[in-house]
């Protein structure tokens, strides 16, 4: 003899959705995708964000383990299986988009002209101004060229350097601090300053 669950029992039909759930489910999933926007936005704002992506890692984390009991709950429950989806589809279009580097790409595209403009005649400058999607807190000649200082960094690109002649500046053998360079494209470089750890 056949049995059944009562959720799986031929001709069943689960009920609908409660509004707590609906609205605890809404909550959760746009909180979600925030977090995803802000980390993309982190990305196409400062070159490459390292930090946001880990803070954000983080969080997602902990939403997720929130939305995970709420979705079971409501799949179980009332076989919402479509109300679940948009969460993970958010997440995994924002890893996708991460790991093709398209984020960073559409900042430096948009960004480019202006850094451009001010490239051709640099000048020191130690004042807060907006090039494109970056925030620049200052903009100083280099050997060869003009380096934008990304404000706010921390893990990641510290900024950007047009270098139309030559190769970059390298750190002496041995150096204890330095900038490395990596290019992007043409005379254009992202910059990382470093400090060395050793004695």
């Amino acid at each position: 003899m056949t049995t059944y669950s009562a959720v799986s029992a031929p001709g069943y039909t689960a009920p609908s959705p409660s509004r707590a759930w609906r609205l605890s489910m809404a909550a959760i999933t746009v909180f979600i995708g925030v977090v995803c926007l802000w980390v993309l936005w982190e990305y196409a704002s400062h070159g490459d964000r390292l930090v946001a992506l880990l803070l954000g890692g983080w969080v997602l984390v902990v939403a997720g383990g929130i939305w995970l009991v709420t979705a079971v709950s409501g799949a179980i429950a009332h076989r919402a299986w479509i109300l679940t989806a948009a969460a993970p589809v958010a997440v995994t279009v924002t890893l996708t988009l991460l790991s093709t580097g398209t984020p960073t790409r559409i900042g430096w595209e948009l960004s480019r002209p202006a850094l451009e403009r001010t490239a051709g005649a640099c000048a020191d400058t130690h004042a807060e101004q907006r090039f494109g999607m970056y925030r620049i807190d200052y903009v100083r000649v280099i050997a060869g060229g003009c380096a934008f200082s990304l404000a706010d960094t921390s893990l990641g690109v510290d900024g950007f350097a047009y270098i139309p002649h030559g190769d970059p500046p390298v750190p002496a053998a041995h150096a204890r601090a330095g900038t490395s360079y990596t290019r992007i494209d043409g005379p254009w470089y992202t910059f990382e300053s470093w400090v060395s750890a050793g004695v």
